[in-house]
């Protein structure tokens, strides 16, 4: 658990301090970073350069203390975009060495895209979470769309993924 009253930089420190497997050396570390906010872009036509206009773009909200980096899914030809806190970003880069940073659209939307190759029909697969759901419709592997709503709601949940299934003319079998 962590403590609400702290910053988040300060929780991430005092579980590294805390719990000392956290400090060994490891030849591998994943850091997923578990955020709705993410925007999905085609590979062709994505540049590093233009990474944070994309996420500004989709998210109309960019804090300056807002990092802004990337994975791309090579298998499905796309790029997750997404940010992170600058400081705890710096600090995990410090403690670990080498560490890779992921979405967590970016496995889901892997795993999904697989799945999706699996059969003829369109699929639409949805994560939940406490205060959002992130909707991923898919056509064979291809990606056809992706969004999230921010709601704990049922009722609203239900709404917005009936409503894009009306849209992409989904068949109810």
């Amino acid at each position: 658990s962590i403590n609400p009253k702290q910053p988040l930089i300060a929780n991430f420190k005092d579980k590294v301090t805390n719990y000392p497997f956290l400090s060994q050396l490891y030849k591998r570390v994943n850091i997923v970073i578990g955020d709705t906010k993410a925007i999905v872009h085609p590979t062709a036509l994505f540049t590093s350069e233009i990474a944070e206009e994309l996420y500004f773009y989709g998210q109309k909200v960019l804090s300056p203390n807002t990092k802004i980096v990337y994975n791309n899914i090579e298998t499905s030809k796309l790029t997750v975009i997404y940010g992170i806190n600058k400081g705890l970003y710096k600090f995990l880069n410090e403690h670990f060495r080498n560490p890779r940073f992921f979405s967590q659209t970016t496995p889901l939307l892997a795993y999904f895209a697989q799945r999706s190759k699996e059969s003829a029909t369109l699929k639409m697969f949805v994560q939940f979470q406490r205060d959002a759901i992130h909707i991923f419709c898919l056509n064979r592997g291809k990606l056809t769309l992706t969004n999230s709503f921010n709601t704990s709601e049922i009722s609203n949940q239900v709404y917005y993924i009936l409503y894009i299934w009306k849209q992409l003319n989904y068949e109810q079998q």
